[in-house]
């Protein structure tokens, strides 16, 4: 796992899933999980890629 990834993209995720969480109305609270989702997608995505930038090296 990457650190340095993980916390930078952590961080902003977190906030976003929180504000949506206390911004939008109750029958809209479970939408707070789709940034957790993405969060995981993205982070997939840039070691995916990290690790295929190495196996061309």
């Amino acid at each position: 796992m990457d650190w340095r990834k993980y916390i930078l993209l952590a961080v902003p995720f977190l906030f976003l899933s929180i504000f949506i969480l206390f911004a939008v109305p109750v029958q809209y609270r479970p939408l707070s999980f789709i940034p957790v989702l993405l969060f995981w997608i993205v982070y997939y995505i840039l070691l995916s890629r990290e690790k295929k930038k190495k196996n061309k090296k």
